[in-house]
Parts: structure tokens; C-alpha cells; sequence
């Protein structure tokens, strides 16, 4: 019997292989194969695929089930259970053979508090999945959540939701993404921004990424690509970033992290935000408002203040340019100490300095160093060395014990030094040794000052001296650049041949020169040289002087306003108010008889006989030449006391002792045989009481100084008061006023 259409009232079951059905009642149709399924129904499937085990239970109000193609559906309200997820809408369809299935209508679904809404839930058995179709949003008590699309992965029991990803919480926590997905077991939550960075904000910070992975169990997160992390305390960029939130602990790749007080950054960083602990490796950088570090490796506890640099550093401070090096080194950013042991090098705006173990102090600027310190200023080069010193910054640097000061012209050493920055000097108290660096002067004083920045040492009680020379004074200062120095109080300067001295005098070692401004006085020879200012070359022995008096051991004086020359040549000029005082000896009677001129200027030639001598002087302007009751003046005198000559070529007038004046256009005196011959132009005028004027002239004459007797010949010619004589020659008696005339005479007697 065959039977087409069936009728099941009461408690009815319908099983198949993977499901089983019960309702109140059921219609069949074998032509349409539809069993419609009604009142009170329940759906439960086991093992609905082979490829996704799990169950499927759910209640419905109405359904039908093709027995041909084993499709389930139901309509109106329903709820089913699906592995845990309770899946709600108005209608299902069911494809037994395959497990899949359809929830569409007022979709939502919900699972452990969180209620999702989508327009429809289907289920692909063989891609293990439940896809969430159209936009989705929904949440629980705390946390809402939206998304385009999604879907559950029914073996990895996890949820994606994929297309502007927002998952948002009551306390202010929002994440923002392309895709989401979250593992319902570990409650891992990944979420990946494809197009755009992922956002998560909370109340505390700020988080943005490619990748962001959190562990809610552990409160772990993962950025895994490059990322911006941002709280309260701290700012953080990098490559790759690691935080627990329970712990504190945390690592960046290629990161750096920034707080209030201080950034670091590293290739590694690891810290501790709770034990407020840092560590970065690998390109390490730290920095506070005063300083900055860099090494492979840093640490640095925030608790304590104490950062800790294992190896080779570069240290700079923010405020005062300075710069530190050195093989490793702790700083406290709390009490500001910094050490360095061992080697380390560093600068600042105005100098260079290293050394061996360095202790220094941010907040107080003072400092150590205990071994080895080298100082050397970046202006000039000035370079210091000593044993050990003590700084405060900006201000002074003290070294101790065997201290070099080292310039570019010149070296100092002594046993401390203090350099004053302010100032740009260097002071170095006690005894000091200085050593010319381009020439070989040596020298020491005492309580010196280096000013660097004009290369000018200043001291006290110098001596010194070179191959050639020695100088000394009560005080010095050294001009290192010109290589001179000026010395003041007591000055000496000494070779073997000169010495000269005064209270102020510049000494230039190249040249071999001195330059004073006050009164000097040169012992050479046998001659005394004072001069009112002045310089005077100890290698050619030449003087440019001010107000110069010569005086020899041979009682020889010569004076002038400005006299310059060489005493090496023998030859110096005399400008200016010009004297000189001279003596010529008679050889038979070896009697000293007093020469002496002046003038306007003058050159004197001296000879070395048995010292130093004037022999022969040219005397022009306004020459005055004296010897002998004689005075001869003349624009240009020559006196020769070798030859015992004195010449007179311009201008000259002789005055015999008795006033008696006689002109001449060239007068030449014999200093021993006190002879003057007269050529040319020869004039003689006497004045007496008795007998008035006498003028006589002639073509030349002899004046006989000894006897005062003048020998005139050629036109001589005679006249006083009473007469006048003409004749070939005349012998005039200065002493009696008388003429005698001789050869083819004329008198011409005067009448009244």
C-alpha cells in the first residue's frame, strides 16, 4: 500500500541520521516529499558534518523538511543553539547533508553576554565557519562592537569582524580598525589595519599600529609592526612593542620611549614602567633636560636617578655645550653626579680637555679628574697638562702638579695652574719655567698669568736667557705671539759684549732687539748710553734713542735729542740740540786739552782703541765747535782727531778767546799745533777800548792761536779807525791790535 499523504498528531519524533525533530504534529506529502512540522518543535543535530562536529538545538514555532532534499526551514521567532552560540531570527534554512545553514530576519546572536545584530548568519560547514552577513554591532555590558562583515571560525574558535571596526567600552576605551578578530579561548584580540593605521584610545593613552595584539588574560600587548604608543607618563615610537599591563614590563624594537624626565631609545629597549626600570641596546640614546647619552647599552633606574653606561659613551650637556667621552660612566639625574672611570675626553664652547677618571657634579658644576688632564683651548691652541685638577664649570679649572702650559711660541711649566674661564686666563702661582718654542730663550719667574685669548703671560722676578743673551726683571710680561716681552723694575738685558738697564723694557727675541719707553741706560764697551726711550739691537749694536747722553771711560760725553745708528759700524748720527765733549791728547806731552761742538745734528765715526772713540764727527746746522780758547761755527763742521783736525766748510766763523771773530769760506784748525788756515773770503774784525773796531781781510791767512798772530796774504786789506792798509800780506797781533804790513803796501790815513 502506498501512501501520499500522512497525517502524525501528538508527541510526534522524526529522526534522521544527523538530526531529530519533535512537534506536536506533522504533515507529509509524498508528491511534494515536504513534511510540514508544526506546534511546540524542537530541532537537535549531532555531528552535523563531517567536517564540523559540534551540535545544533533550537525551538520554532513552524517548520518544514524536505525529505528529498533534506532541507530544513523554519519561520517565525525562534532561537537555535549552535556550539554554545545562541542564534536568533525569523527564519532558518538547514541543509542536512551538508550542516550549513541560514538565519536571516531580525538576526542576533549571542554568546558569553555579548549580543551581536547582522542582517543574517550563515554557516559553511567545510570552511568551518559562521559568516556574519552586513554590518554588525552589538556588545555586552561594557563593551559595544560594530563591523561590516564577520565570521566564526568554528575550529579555531575565534570571531572576525572585517570593514571599520569599532569596539568601544563604557570606561572610555576604544579600538578602531579594518579587521578584528578574537579568539574565544585564549581571548587573544588581534586587529589589523589593512588600509589605515589601527586606533586604540583609552582614557590613559593611545595606541596606533598596523598590527595590535592584546591578551586579555594576561594583559598582554603585542605591537608587531611600526607604532605610536602614548599614556599619561609616557610616549613611545618603534618597529615592535611589548607591554604588560599587570607587570609593568615591556620591550621596543627599534623604539624609543619619553616621559616627562627623560627619552630613551635603542635598538632594543626594555623597561619596567612599574619598577620604573630602563634598559636600551644597540645604538642607546638617554636624555634629560640637562644631558644627553649615548653608548651600545644604557640603563637606567628612575627610582634611583642612576643612569649606567657599561661602555664607550658620548655624553652632552643641553645647556653649556659640553661634550664628554669615554670608555663607561654613571650618572644620577637625581643628585647630578657623573663619574667616568678610567680614560675619557671632552669639550665645551671654549676648550678641549681630557683625562683618566673623571668625577662631576650637574647641579654644582664642580668636578674632578684625577690622572693625566689635558686642557686645550679651541681659540689658540693653548694646551695645559698636569697630574690631576679640579673644575666647577663655566668658571675655573684647577691642575696639579706637573703642569705644562703649552702655546703655540711657547711652553710654561710649573706645579698648579688655574684657569678662569670668565677671564680666559690661566694663573700659575710659585715658580715657573718658561721655554720659546721658535727660538731658544729660556726663562723662570714666579705667580705668572697666561691670558689666552691675547697670548700674553704676565710674572714676576725674571730670569732669563738664551745662546747669546739673558734678561731679567721685577716683572714680565710675555707677548707669545710676537715672541717679545716687556719687562718692568730692575730690567737687565745682557750678551757678552752689552748690558743694558732700566726700570721698563721690551725685548724682542727674534731680532735681538729692545724697545723701552722709559729711560734706559747701555753699557758697551767702554761706552754708558742713557736714553730717555728707545731701542736698542744687541746683535748689530744699534740704538734709536730719545734724549741720549754717550759717555765713555775716556771722558768723552755726546748728547742729542734723537741719536740713531749702529756702534758695530761705527756710525751714529746726533739730531737735535746736539753736544759733544770730547778730549784731544798731545802725544809728546801727553796733556789733555777739552773738544767740544754742538749743533743741530751730527753723524760721529768712532774707532775701537782700546775701547770705543770718537775719531771724526760731521757736524751740520748751526755747528759750534770749541778747543782751545776757539770757537768756529759753522753749517757743516768736520772734526778729525785721529788727523787733529777741525774743518769748518759752510758758513764758518771762528771766535778767538779775546772776542777777536774771523770768517773764512773754509776754516781748517791743526787741533796740535793749534793752526787754522783760512781760504777764501777771509775776514778779522777786533773791537779794543783803546783803538775801537779792526777789520782786516784777504784772499786766505793762518790764525796762530798760540801766539793770537793772523797771517793774512793776497789783496790784504786793513782799516781802523785811524787808517787804512792795503798790502800783499800782514801779520795781525790780536793781543796788541796791531797790524804789520808787508810787500807793496798803501796806508791811507783817516782825517777828521
Amino acid at each position: 500500500m502506498k501512501m501520499s499523504y500522512v497525517n502524525l498528531d501528538g508527541d510526534i519524533l522524526m529522526e534522521s541520521e544527523k538530526i531529530k525533530v519533535s512537534a506536536d504534529k506533522i504533515r507529509y506529502s509524498d508528491d511534494t516529499k515536504i513534511a510540514d512540522i508544526i506546534g511546540n518543535i524542537k530541532v537537535k543535530g549531532e555531528n552535523l558534518s563531517e567536517d564540523t562536529p559540534g551540535s545544533l538545538e533550537g525551538s520554532f514555532k513552524n517548520a518544514r523538511y524536505n525529505l528529498e532534499s533534506k532541507v530544513l526551514e523554519a519561520w517565525d521567532p525562534f532561537v537555535i543553539d549552535y556550539n554554545g552560540i545562541k542564534l536568533y531570527g525569523d527564519k532558518l534554512i538547514y541543509y542536512e547533508e551538508t550542516g550549513n545553514f541560514l538565519v536571516s530576519e531580525n538576526v542576533h546572536a549571542e554568546k558569553d553576554g555579548f549580543t551581536l545584530y547582522m542582517d543574517s548568519i550563515e554557516h559553511k560547514s567545510a570552511e568551518n565557519t559562521v559568516i556574519f552577513h552586513c554590518e554588525i554591532q552589538g556588545g555586552d555590558d561594557i563593551y559595544s562592537i560594530k563591523g561590516k562583515n564577520g565570521y566564526y571560525d568554528t575550529l579555531k574558535k575565534q570571531v572576525e569582524l572585517k570593514g571599520d571596526v569599532v569596539v568601544s567600552s563604557k570606561d572610555g576605551k576604544e579600538l578602531k580598525a579594518d579587521r578584528g578578530i578574537y579568539e574565544t579561548e585564549t581571548k587573544v584580540l588581534y586587529a589589523y589595519g589593512d588600509t589605515k593605521d589601527v586606533i586604540y584610545k583609552s582614557p590613559d593613552g593611545k595606541v596606533t599600529s598596523k598590527e595590535i595584539v592584546y591578551k586579555s588574560e594576561t594583559e598582554e600587548l603585542f605591537l608587531n609592526k611600526k607604532y605610536t604608543f602614548s599614556n599619561q607618563e609616557y610616549t613611545s615610537k618603534g618597529e615592535k612593542f611589548y607591554y604588560n599591563n599587570l607587570t609593568g614590563a615591556g620591550k621596543a624594537e627599534k623604539g624609543d620611549i619619553k616621559s616627562k624626565e627623560f627619552y630613551g631609545k635603542g635598538n632594543l629597549l626594555e623597561f619596567n614602567t612599574q619598577e620604573k626600570y630602563y634598559e636600551a641596546v644597540g645604538d642607546a640614546y638617554f636624555e634629560n633636560s640637562d644631558y644627553s647619552v649615548e653608548s651600545s647599552k644604557l640603563t637606567y633606574d628612575q627610582n634611583s636617578g642612576q643612569v649606567t653606561v657599561p661602555g664607550k659613551y658620548t655624553a652632552r650637556g643641553k645647556n653649556k655645550n659640553e661634550i664628554f667621552k669615554g670608555l663607561e660612566a654613571t650618572y644620577n639625574t637625581q643628585s647630578g653626579d657623573f663619574v667616568s672611570p678610567g680614560k675619557f675626553s671632552g669639550e665645551n664652547s671654549d676648550y678641549n680637555f681630557e683625562g683618566v677618571d673623571l668625577t662631576y657634579n650637574k647641579i654644582s658644576g664642580i668636578g674632578k679628574i684625577d690622572r693625566d688632564i689635558i686642557i686645550t683651548g679651541k681659540r689658540n691652541g693653548t694646551k695645559i697638562t698636569g697630574d690631576r685638577g679640579n673644575f666647577k664649570n663655566g668658571e675655573f679649572a684647577d691642575i696639579i702638579g706637573n703642569i705644562i702650559v703649552e702655546s703655540k711660541d711657547i711652553t710654561a711649566t710649573g706645579n698648579k695652574a688655574t684657569y678662569k674661564q670668565q677671564e680666559d686666563k690661566v694663573y700659575i702661582p710659585g715658580n715657573i719655567k718658561l721655554k720659546g718654542k721658535t727660538s731658544d730663550f729660556n726663562g723662570i719667574m714666579r705667580d705668572g698669568v697666561f691670558d689666552t685669548e691675547k697670548s700674553v703671560y704676565t710674572g714676576k722676578a725674571f730670569e732669563g736667557k738664551s745662546d747669546t743673551a739673558t734678561a731679567s726683571g721685577d716683572f714680565i710680561k710675555y707677548y707669545t705671539e710676537k715672541d717679545s716681552f716687556e719687562l718692568t723694575g730692575n730690567v737687565v738685558l745682557k750678551d757678552p759684549e752689552t748690558e743694558i738697564r732700566g726700570s721698563q723694557a721690551e725685548y724682542f727675541i727674534d731680532s735681538n732687539e729692545m724697545q723701552a719707553k722709559q729711560p734706559f741706560k747701555v753699557f758697551y764697551d767702554n761706552l754708558v748710553i742713557n736714553s730717555a726711550k728707545g731701542k736698542f739691537n744687541m746683535d748689530s749694536k744699534s740704538l734709536d734713542g730719545n734724549k741720549v747722553v754717550i759717555t765713555s771711560n775716556n771722558d768723552e760725553k755726546l748728547q742729542g735729542d734723537h741719536v740713531f745708528g749702529s756702534f758695530a759700524d761705527k756710525k751714529v748720527d746726533f739730531v737735535g740740540n746736539v753736544k759733544a765733549s770730547m778730549y784731544q791728547t798731545d802725544k809728546k806731552t801727553g796733556k789733555k786739552e777739552p773738544v767740544n761742538f754742538e749743533g743741530n745734528s751730527a753723524r760721529v765715526y768712532f774707532i775701537e782703541d782700546n775701547g770705543y772713540k770718537a775719531n771724526r764727527s760731521e757736524i751740520k746746522d748751526n755747528g759750534v765747535f770749541r778747543y782751545s780758547g776757539m770757537t768756529l761755527h759753522s753749517d757743516y763742521l768736520e772734526l778729525d782727531l785721529v788727523r787733529n783736525l777741525a774743518l769748518g766748510r759752510e758758513g764758518s766763523r771762528l771766535i778767538m778767546e779775546n772776542g777777536t771773530e774771523v770768517t773764512s769760506d773754509i776754516v781748517d784748525v791743526n787741533l796740535t799745533t793749534e793752526v787754522a788756515n783760512l781760504i777764501n773770503n777771509v775776514e778779522i774784525t777786533n773791537f779794543s777800548q783803546e783803538s775801537g773796531y779792526t777789520k782786516a781781510t784777504a784772499d786766505k791767512g793762518i790764525i796762530r792761536n798760540k801766539e793770537k798772530i793772523a797771517e793774512l796774504e793776497g789783496n790784504v786789506k786793513a782799516e781802523s779807525a785811524t787808517a787804512t792798509i792795503e798790502a800783499d800780506k800782514g801779520i795781525y797781533d790780536m793781543n796788541t791790535n796791531k797790524f804789520k804790513a808787508i810787500g807793496n803796501v798803501f796806508i791811507n790815513y783817516k782825517t777828521n
